[in-house]
């Protein structure tokens, strides 16, 4: 008998299967973390465990948490978590660390926390702990301890996209794609905005466990994945934080209907084509022509969603000439389109209650 023909008979017979490895997942979780990922990110990662068991099959990853102080934790809600342990007792072995996001967005503060002595420790931890062949994960916030820890230099990265700005600035040395909601470079994956720590979860689930568990997950909690952050990302949010966008912003929506040239913007607000366009970008990562298709974009997913409008009209008002323009900035800008938009506004309506 052939080699291969008797291999194939005496696996079949002894039911020989290929038997992964058992990978140790590390879920830092820091003080002040967004209750509602955190429970996203455990639950899923559990899901995960739990999906495998019901099929037969062993679990893929074992998962622990560490406090980054303490064993109990605080959540941003106030609630206390508790641990399997403080950071500084952990003495095992990580395949993947996920660094948790804080419900902490005001950027002076957070970049204080990251770059305070007491998280020199931290960095210092991730810094081993990725030498050793680790993993490293982060969503939210937690993408600027990563960063810290000088693992995100040379690679591409995302974070909150409201935080973006500050970000670049801090850690030019990251590639950074605000868009994304994931972003996988080699062995680091970061997460958006706090929600999006579901995202990066089925991910994991999916790498570790396997797809077809993955989609047996999200089946059964009713996940979405979120390719894109762009459809979140607001102007007025940028124009609240700085004064530069906030006219720029406010010139833009008084003037929808008009051809918009980045000089006539410029002259309306006293600057330099030069200087408009460094500020724009350090504020919200957009060129001066980007930022107007951006505030046009957004009026007309606006109108698009509270108007019985046609395409055509709504193109009119923001600017385009005919609906075939507006869609293509709606795709490139929110990655949205005009049928979705309307989609949605037909079912808010139906599903509005009478009164």
């Amino acid at each position: 008998m052939a080699l291969p023909q008797a291999f194939s008979q005496v696996a079949e017979m002894t039911h020989i299967v290929h038997i992964s490895p058992m990978r140790d997942i590390v879920v830092l979780v820091l003080p002040g973390v967004l209750d509602a990922a955190l429970a996203l990110l455990v639950e899923v990662l559990d899901a995960g465990t739990r999906v495998r068991v019901a099929r037969g099959m062993r679990p893929a990853y074992r998962v622990t948490t560490r406090g980054a102080d303490q064993r109990i934790v605080r959540t941003g809600l106030g609630q206390d978590f508790r641990t399997d342990g403080p950071l500084a007792s952990f003495r095992g072995r990580a395949d993947v660390v996920v660094v948790t996001g804080r419900n902490l967005v005001d950027p002076d503060a957070l970049i204080r926390d990251v770059r305070s002595p007491g998280r020199a420790r931290l960095s210092r931890w991730l810094a081993r702990v990725a030498d050793d062949g680790a993993r490293i994960c982060a969503a939210c916030t937690g993408v600027f301890h990563v960063a810290q820890a000088g693992l995100l230099d040379g690679h591409s990265a995302t974070t909150t996209w409201f935080l973006a700005p500050r970000f670049r600035a801090e850690f030019p040395a990251v590639e950074l794609h605000e868009h994304s909601t994931l972003v996988r470079d080699r062995r680091r994956w970061t997460a958006g905005a706090a929600l999006s720590m579901t995202d990066l979860a089925l991910a994991l689930v999916c790498d570790l466990a396997g797809r077809a568990v993955e989609r047996d997950v999200a089946r059964y909690l009713l996940l979405e994945r979120h390719p894109t952050q762009a459809r979140y990302m607001m102007a007025t949010h940028f124009a609240a934080q700085d004064p530069t966008v906030a006219r720029a912003e406010a010139w833009v929506r008084g003037h929808l209907e008009r051809p918009l040239r980045v000089p006539a913007l410029a002259r309306a607000m006293g600057l330099s084509e030069r200087t408009l366009a460094r500020r724009l970008a350090a504020a919200t990562g957009l060129s001066p022509i980007r930022f107007v298709q951006r505030v046009r974009a957004e009026q007309a997913a606006h109108l698009l969603e509270t108007s019985t409008g046609s395409v055509d009209e709504i193109a009119r008002r923001v600017g385009y000439g005919d609906a075939s323009s507006l869609r293509r900035i709606l795709a490139r800008e929110l990655e949205l389109n005009a049928r979705s938009l309307r989609a949605s506004r037909a079912e808010s309506g139906a599903h509005r209650p009478r009164v």
